[in-house]
């Protein structure tokens, strides 16, 4: 993987309210402004690394002092409904219906109709390769691309906030994006995690690592106080909006400094203490004092491994993961930082590795066929390493020849595990020893993103050759599918835990679903956005797709509803 990072973000859409000057704007940045088509130095080429760490570090600690102006702004031009000339901070799909766009955008200001301002797009838009190839080279041998496919529409749009903005730190690594319920979605922004709560539309703040201690009061008042107070997260009892407070109350309302917040915390915990009887968003239940953890033995925020080098400065977060009650973030450094989602705690903060190349390009969280949890990290330091959880003992480290850019374990309990990144091949391994069981071609640059289908026998990989190949485990002398983007590589891949979709989304504007029926793959939706890609996310009953934009002006989280899953209310 590059190892220079791409920001502050370069893509941005600007906003259309102001005629043709913001016109030009629009066009101008859109087009050629977008992270993946930057003159990024090749893998082997470090000699101006240095020198972009440094502009790097400038850029973001200034966006840091400043991260209160946007949310200010955006205030003041927040409207419910249509507004000529600025941009709504909340459109639903009832809005959609009477003519707005999903994102806000001012079509009906700008010169270009929404098709012509796509086909530029479509046509201008540089692809970012590590390994040059000719076109006519990239899409030889991919005619399983080119099968009938049939439209279907699998999910329907339903809300676009961009009260929830999102952000990116390395322009090739896009998992920025988890849903643990049909509600709760986690992003990342400005070196901190925010938690969206999509049922009562409240933002918070869930892992700051802006430079403050990991295990500060601003990363525990969670689930851990509230359950002193005398409630149990709602996540423990199946309700969605684990342990939060409740809608009347938001904590994070871009005005006030972390001072006042902490005051108007322990108002607000003490409060609710006195609520608990009658209170319709909790549960009351009887008072538990302790602020263990959920895993016997250990008491998180107390005992938890941690670094004194990780104090004091902002920690740059590549990649993030929210499985099994956890969250886990990864930074540009080596740096690891774990919450346990229920316990409200830190539980481990650490850099697991001091290589010149340690960037965190992956996180994985999973049950190992013995039934207990594993963290599983991706390093440039072309190292894939399993930790237990919760003692986060270092199990396994297994090198390759390569930047490791994602891998993920074969379920059903077996000991099977995908492997890709700085290599055009893509590698199945033992995951007891690393050792490599099969060398898969086909792919034409490297890779970022796979994924195992939950039966086993399907994967997929994306790759920078702008294709998502499915391959079959029984078969592998050539893929099952070839899906092939519009604009460049295919950043993240997931399949649905159901096992019925495979969602790909490429750098920029577009995600690509389809149906996985019998292997065929040949009904497929796509969602056509603008703006780059931070990652996107199926909740765990895949009833409601996740997508997070991250762009200057129209950064958001849109939600998808899966098409006869949902009722909805009416507004």
């Amino acid at each position: 993987m590059t190892d220079v990072p791409d920001y502050p973000h370069q893509a941005y859409l600007d906003d259309g309210g102001e005629g043709n000057e913001d016109e030009d704007m629009l066009h101008d940045n859109s087009v050629d402004g977008n992270s993946d088509n930057d003159n990024h130095d090749d893998i082997n080429d470090d000699n101006d690394d240095d020198d972009d760490d440094n502009l790097y570090d400038e850029d973001f600690n200034e966006t840091l002092n400043n991260d209160d102006a946007d949310d200010n702004e955006d205030e003041a031009v927040y409207s419910e409904h249509h507004v000529d000339h600025a941009v709504a901070l909340e459109l639903s799909y009832l809005d959609v219906a009477r003519g707005e766009d999903v994102q806000g955008l001012p079509w009906h200001t700008l010169s270009q109709t929404r098709a012509e301002y796509r086909s530029d797009r479509i046509r201008q838009y540089k692809n970012h390769q590590s390994i040059l190839t000719p076109n006519a080279e990239l899409d030889e041998g991919n005619e399983r691309a080119a099968q009938a496919i049939k439209e279907k529409q699998f999910y329907l749009f339903h809300r676009n906030t961009r009260r929830v903005k999102c952000d990116i730190v390395h322009f090739q690594l896009r998992n920025l994006v988890w849903a643990t319920s049909k509600h709760d979605v986690y992003v990342t922004y400005r070196s901190r995690v925010m938690h969206y709560d999509a049922l009562r539309r409240i933002r918070s703040l869930e892992l700051n690592l802006t430079g403050t201690r990991a295990d500060s009061p601003e990363n525990t008042y969670e689930a851990a106080d509230l359950r002193a107070a005398g409630f149990r997260s709602s996540m423990a009892s199946g309700a969605a909006g684990a342990g939060r407070i409740p809608r009347d109350i938001d904590i994070d309302d871009g005005e006030r400094d972390d001072e006042q917040r902490q005051v108007l915390l322990t108002d607000t915990l003490r409060a609710l203490a006195h609520r608990a009887a009658s209170d319709e968003d909790y549960v009351g239940l009887p008072r538990d004092t302790g602020l263990s953890g959920s895993y016997p033995g250990l008491e998180f925020g107390r005992t938890c491994p941690q670094t004194d080098e990780l104090r004091g400065r902002p920690i740059q977060v590549s990649t993030m993961v929210a499985r099994h009650d956890l969250l886990a973030a990864g930074g540009f450094f080596g740096e690891v930082v774990v919450k346990d989602l229920l316990g409200g705690r830190i539980v481990f903060e650490s850099r697991i590795t001091h290589d010149e190349n340690a960037i965190t390009n992956a996180l994985e969280v999973f049950r190992w066929r013995t039934g207990a949890l594993r963290l599983m990290a991706c390093s440039n330091d072309c190292s894939v390493r399993i930790f237990d959880v919760p003692t986060f003992k270092l199990l396994n480290e297994f090198k390759y020849g390569w930047a490791v850019n994602h891998a993920t374990l074969r379920p059903g309990g077996g000991k099977m595990m995908c492997v890709v990144g700085d290599d055009m091949n893509v590698l199945l391994a033992d995951a007891d020893t690393g050792a490599v069981l099969e060398r898969i071609s086909g792919h034409k640059d490297f890779s970022f993103a796979s994924d195992w289908h939950p039966d086993g026998n399907l994967f997929a990989t994306g790759n920078q050759d702008c294709t998502t190949r499915v391959w079959d485990v029984r078969h592998l002398s050539a893929p099952v599918r070839v899906i092939k983007a519009h604009l460049g590589p295919m950043r993240s891949v997931r399949f649905s835990s159901d096992g019925k979709l495979l969602a790909c989304a490429e750098p920029a504007d577009f995600v690509h679903i389809y149906g996985v029926s019998g292997g065929k793959l040949d009904e497929a939706q796509e969602i056509d956005l603008f703006g780059e890609m931070a990652g996107f996310s199926f909740s765990p009953h895949g009833e409601s797709l996740f997508v997070g934009i991250s762009d200057r002006t129209y950064s958001s989280l849109l939600e998808y509803e899966r098409v006869g899953l949902h009722c909805r209310p009416c507004e």
